[in-house]
């Protein structure tokens, strides 16, 4: 086989792995922030960083996050949050000024909050399916093949004949169905 077709065979099939990912994204409102505010999310076990700048409505979107815990910075708050494999989550940062305090406040004494960020999951009109371990570990196969699993994605079928051969089909029904 030559080298050009080897090139061309793998240029075909690239854009269907690249359109594969395991990556996912965090967006939110920065209340009371200026277009430009920076959004910083640090991987806790890796050190990665993430940057984004709210939008004049203080939005925000980080993208390309790998499944992890992360320590989100906005505004001078501080928010640890876990992201899981393919998700899109949601997380606001309240209007709260970045020292913590107002004109009128009086201190009176130290009161220490401590409780898990709870992350709003978002819909998309994507389709898809995160398949997590204990599926796999607890979801009887008649086959030991992986592919056996897009059963639980909606609108894909995995089907296998009396020979032994499977097949792989997305958008469709069953061929007795129609």
């Amino acid at each position: 086989m030559s080298s050009a077709l080897v090139t061309c065979l793998m240029l075909g099939a690239a854009p269907s792995v690249m359109a594969q990912s395991a990556t996912s994204s965090l967006r939110g409102q920065v209340a009371e922030a200026a277009a430009g505010t920076e959004v910083t999310a640090t991987n806790v076990a890796s050190g990665t960083v993430r940057r984004a700048t709210t939008r004049a409505d203080g939005s925000y979107s980080l993208m390309g996050l790998d499944p992890g815990t992360y320590n989100v910075v906005a505004n001078g708050q501080t928010q640890k949050v876990t992201v899981t494999v393919a998700s899109t989550a949601t997380l606001n940062f309240s209007g709260a000024p970045a020292n913590g305090g107002t004109a009128n406040a009086t201190d009176l004494d130290t009161v220490n909050v401590i409780a898990p960020t709870l992350l709003q999951e978002v819909r998309t009109s994507e389709v898809g399916k995160t398949v997590s371990l204990q599926q796999i570990q607890t979801t009887p196969q008649v086959s030991r093949n992986f592919l056996e699993f897009a059963d639980a994605v909606p609108g894909l079928i995995f089907t296998r004949d009396a020979k032994g051969n499977t097949s792989l089909r997305g958008g469709a029904t069953n061929s007795d169905g129609t």
